[in-house]
C-alpha cells in the first residue's frame, strides 16, 4: 500500500468471473491497493477484502460496477451476508 496512514474509505469492487467464482478489487482514487481471486461467494470476497491491514475505515462496496453502500470495517462482518444479497438483487433488478 503507497498511501499514507491517514483514514480513508476505499472502494471495495467485487465481480463474478465464473459460475461461483468471484474476485475483488480494493482501491483508493486511482490506485489498486490490492485484489485477490476465487472465492466462492461475494460475502466470502467481501470478508477476505476486510481482513488487510492499513489505514482503510472503511469501504464503498461496488458489486459488477454498481454501489451497494457504503460501511465501516467494523460493521462489516456483521452486515456481509445482507451485503451480498441486496447487490445480487441491485444488479438483478437493472439486467
Amino acid at each position: 500500500m503507497t498511501i499514507d496512514d491517514s483514514p480513508i474509505i476505499a472502494r471495495l469492487s467485487v465481480r463474478r468471473v465464473a459460475s461461483g467464482q468471484y474476485l475483488f478489487e480494493v482501491s483508493h482514487g486511482a490506485e489498486v491497493l490490492y485484489e485477490d481471486a476465487g472465492f466462492t461467494s461475494i460475502e466470502e470476497a467481501i470478508n477476505a477484502a476486510n481482513n488487510q491491514q492499513g489505514p482503510i475505515r472503511g469501504f464503498e462496496i461496488a458489486y459488477q460496477g454498481l454501489v451497494v453502500g457504503t460501511y465501516l470495517c467494523e460493521e462489516i462482518e456483521h452486515v456481509a451476508e445482507e451485503v451480498a444479497e441486496r447487490a445480487v438483487e441491485l444488479v438483478g433488478a437493472l439486467r
